[in-house]
């Protein structure tokens, strides 16, 4: 015997109504599929407070811009599908290993000094020692035309100052 699901909508309903459904097992939910740009939005709001953890150790020159810099980078194109997970358990998540491959870039870039990179790891994930992203992030090495995107980032706000 197999029941068929109706839509019924819970908004006309009673908190009385909607337990009585739930206690009786005929209450079901779905989960909300997000659109891509919902999904896009999303990412960049996690983005940034993912990064926002070490923003003490840029650079006094760069510590003003570095929400504009990071912005930039995030909603860029170039970066839109490499910030997002595409497979696995982590599938629509924000990809921290790519993310730790842009900080430790613009550390190179000078944005980050006088920390060193396990620090700067430590910050974002939260932790006491190395954990998968870092030892991950070494996998997800940005491209030629990723560096170069983010060095002409860098330069477009350096100029801007």
């Amino acid at each position: 015997m197999t029941k068929d699901i109706v839509k019924v909508p819970v908004r006309g309903m009673t908190a009385e109504e909607v337990l009585t459904l739930w206690l009786q097992g005929e209450l079901y939910t779905k989960k909300k599929e997000l659109t891509r740009e919902e999904l896009h939005q999303r990412c960049i709001s996690e983005a940034l407070a993912y990064v926002s953890a070490i923003d003490e150790y840029a650079t006094e020159v760069w510590r003003p811009q570095l929400r504009q810099l990071w912005q930039a980078v995030v909603c860029d194109e170039m970066f839109t599908n490499a910030l997002v997970m595409k497979k696995g358990r982590q599938r629509g998540l924000l990809n921290r290993y790519v993310m730790t491959a842009i900080v430790f870039y613009l550390q190179a870039l000078d944005i980050y000094q006088n920390v060193i990179q396990i620090e700067l790891h430590r910050r974002l994930e939260n932790v006491n020692d190395r954990n998968s992203v870092y030892k991950g992030a070494c996998k997800y090495q940005l491209s030629f035309d990723q560096k170069r995107r983010i060095r002409e980032l860098k330069d477009f706000l350096a100029s801007r100052k």
